[in-house]
């Protein structure tokens, strides 16, 4: 069976957060927003390469992290890399890190440390299937189309999900779509969208609501009652 290798983007200075560094150092109880997902992945069986896109000036400060964490990811082989402006960029960086022998990549933000192991493997699973397969919730409230303040549509909120990671790809499919999007200067919002702009459908796996992304100082407050930690 092909080697799976994660891609953990991690450079956003996650701004909206407030807290006046770094979101991936913001503390949910006693462990950083990275290191908790880290340890996550840990738990998960199909999880054992990890390369983390960071801020290219904190490279240093990332490396001493792992070290000073490591008991709480001991299975994992983890490397660091220098992100960059987008996320795209970030991961796209990481993509020319791989090693030879993997086959399949799966993304996961360091902003998301509630990932569970069963919904990774479920991820995996189909990924490996049908080469390319993402975590998405459904959506509970209605969705509304605007333009200029002004309601157009509303929309059938059966068929819209929310995207999440794990993002998990064939290795060729993933690094075809960022060559494409590299060349056509194409930007997507998420590894998916790169994906589909080469034309290749990607299955869903049903996500989790548990699985937020750290992005403001309530998701740290629900992260910590999530994690039974203050």
């Amino acid at each position: 069976m092909e080697r799976l290798h994660t891609i953990m983007p991690a450079a956003g200075r996650g701004l909206r957060l407030g807290a006046g560094m770094n979101k991936m150092y913001v503390k949910i109880g006693a462990l950083p927003v990275l290191i908790c997902a880290l340890k996550a992945l840990n738990a998960c069986p199909s999880c054992e390469t990890v390369t983390i896109a960071a801020v290219p000036e904190e490279l240093t400060r990332v490396q001493e992290l792992l070290e000073e964490y490591r008991e709480f990811f001991p299975r994992l082989a983890c490397s660091v890399t220098p992100g960059g402006k987008t996320r795209q960029d970030s991961v796209r960086n990481a993509l020319r890190q791989l090693p030879a022998d993997c086959g399949f990549v799966a993304v996961h933000d360091g902003a998301r440390p509630l990932i569970t192991a069963a919904l990774f493997e479920n991820v995996l699973a189909r990924a490996r299937k049908t080469g390319a397969a993402i975590a998405a919730a459904s959506v509970n409230d209605t969705v509304k189309f605007v333009r200029n303040n002004l309601i157009e549509s509303t929309a059938d909120r059966a068929h819209i999900m929310f995207a999440q990671t794990p993002q998990i790809f064939s290795r060729k499919i993933l690094e075809d779509a960022y060559a494409k999007a590299e060349k056509d200067g194409f930007s997507g919002t998420d590894d998916a969208s790169l994906v589909e702009n080469i034309g290749y459908r990607v299955t869903v796996a049903a996500g989790d609501p548990d699985n937020i992304k750290i992005t403001t100082s309530m998701d740290v407050f629900l992260a910590e009652k999530m994690l039974g930690v203050q």
